[in-house]
């Protein structure tokens, strides 16, 4: 009896041991020291840096709790309701918009999925981009996958806080849409820039950031892919040398004039067109 009686009392410490899994949801350890580990969940943090002059057309917290991101940015809110319903925990998120300055002078608009339970008009969540960057690293610390996109002036900006968000958390993707230098083209260097026959930097990827910066930048993110256009010949961007992944889109041209004026022009439609979001949703289902 005292023999089967071990027999039992070891069945059950086996069936503890292997069977149970830590409170904090931690691999357990096994009696001869192996590790039981539970199954890996992803949790998905995305970002979305939106350009100048959008947030007069951003949506409504109502719009975005539907995910239903219009009239701008309308193929994120598509990649948004396509990870709620596929993964088995809620993605994350960030959204931010721009008034009509730059980056370094003007407060960011921008909301959250903390801020999912709200409803009315543009977000009222305000911040300089300093504020944004410790935002989002604290975002990305708690997330398994990170994938951070800009547009425009967004492209800038994702390029300028992603040193600091990979330190939190390295990030997957780094995706920038027709990157536009909030240092190198204002609003009023464009205007100048458009009468001269002098370099254009309205007309390139950021250089700002040096060499050293934009190795920097590649060296957060395990996949940075960088699209741009030069069919608005009065603003877009370039290949970056330090990126492997350039991809050119093809637009028909546009005048100097109107590219100007017309804000549904190239420049703009790389941001809100569905190519590189396809791409980057079929990374994320990878």
């Amino acid at each position: 009896m005292a023999c089967l009686k071990k027999i039992k009392n070891f069945v059950t410490l086996l069936k503890r041991s292997f069977g149970r899994r830590s409170q904090d949801g931690n691999a357990s350890q096994s009696p001869v020291g192996e590790t039981v580990t539970p199954p890996a969940t992803r949790k998905i943090f995305v970002a979305l840096m939106g350009g100048r002059g959008t947030c007069d057309r951003f949506p409504t917290m109502t719009a975005l709790r539907a995910r239903a991101l219009t009239p701008d940015y309308a193929e994120f809110g598509k990649l948004l309701k396509d990870l709620d319903a596929r993964m088995p925990v809620k993605p994350t998120y960030f959204v931010s918009c721009l008034p009509n300055g730059t980056p370094l002078r003007d407060d960011f608009q921008y909301f959250t999925s903390a801020d999912e339970s709200k409803a009315g008009n543009v977000p009222a969540n305000r911040g300089k981009l300093a504020a944004i960057e410790t935002l989002l690293a604290s975002m990305a610390r708690e997330a398994t996958e990170v994938y951070l996109t800009g547009h425009s002036y967004g492209g800038w900006s994702a390029m300028k806080v992603a040193p600091a968000v990979g330190a939190a958390r390295r990030i997957n993707v780094l995706m920038t849409l027709d990157p536009i230098s909030a240092v190198t083209c204002t609003p009023a260097t464009g205007v100048l820039q458009f009468f001269s026959t002098a370099g254009n930097s309205c007309n390139e990827s950021p250089r700002d950031f040096g060499t050293s910066g934009l190795r920097a930048i590649r060296a957060a993110t395990d996949k940075w892919i960088n699209f741009y256009q030069t069919a608005n010949r009065s603003l877009h961007s370039s290949a970056i040398p330090e990126v492997a992944d350039n991809e050119k889109l093809e637009f028909p041209a546009v005048g100097p004039i109107n590219g100007l004026i017309d804000y549904r022009n190239p420049h703009f439609y790389v941001g809100t067109g569905s190519q590189a979001w396809l791409r980057l949703a079929a990374l994320i289902n990878k």
